[in-house]
């Protein structure tokens, strides 16, 4: 299935690791999102949220981002809401 995703573009820092999320277009999925960064001490430099009926688009541009994700990114996939997570650093 082909999901039709909202137009956003964001300047990229180049010394910010970026993260892309896709998410159903529901209350509380950015404040989810933004409480699990702040567990880990990690600052948002920028960031853009942009929805299409049932689908949201985000983009966050992050200070900094631990070696050993792999906790944090399971955090974030165990929440039925989140479609997808891509690091982009």
């Amino acid at each position: 299935n082909s999901v039709n995703l909202p137009d956003i573009n964001l300047y990229k820092d180049s010394n910010t690791i970026r993260l892309t999320i896709i998410n159903k277009n529901n209350p509380g999925v950015i404040s989810y999102i933004t409480d699990i960064f702040s567990s880990y001490n990690i600052n948002i430099q920028q960031q853009v949220n942009k929805s299409q009926d049932e689908i949201a688009y985000n983009i966050f541009d992050l200070e900094s981002f631990p070696d050993n994700n792999k906790e944090l990114l399971e955090k974030l996939d165990n929440n039925n809401d989140i479609i997808k997570v891509r690091i982009i650093s």
